[in-house]
């Protein structure tokens, strides 16, 4: 049975920029800068995927459905996970606003 799923050049972009971010939290831990935020994106860059392949494969997911129409659905249902990944994507994006408004202020001086 095959099931709908997102375009291929949807998933390079969305990995692609989970190992950028992944490789500059790296970078950013192994300079010793603001320790813990790192260490935190990296377990959510980890974890969101995870979780999203996890319960999208234990659950019952339409054959017309794709991966989004799937997790909005959940979404609305409230489930707990997709929660935790709308909340994780938010902590990633403003870990990425804050490194390149740091890097904006720094390249200015």
């Amino acid at each position: 049975m095959y099931w709908e799923t997102m375009p291929g050049w949807f998933w390079a972009m969305y990995y692609g920029f989970l190992t950028i971010t992944f490789f500059m939290a790296v970078i950013r831990i192994g300079r010793k800068r603001k320790f813990v935020m790192e260490i935190l994106v990296l377990i959510l860059v980890f974890a969101i995927p995870v979780v999203g392949l996890l319960n999208s494969a234990t659950s019952v997911r339409l054959v017309e459905q794709n991966e989004f129409e799937f997790f909005l659905l959940q979404l609305q249902q409230g489930t707990f996970w997709t929660f935790f990944s709308i909340a994780g994507y938010c902590v990633i994006l403003l870990w990425w606003a804050r490194l390149l408004m740091e890097k904006r202020v720094a390249s200015s001086v």
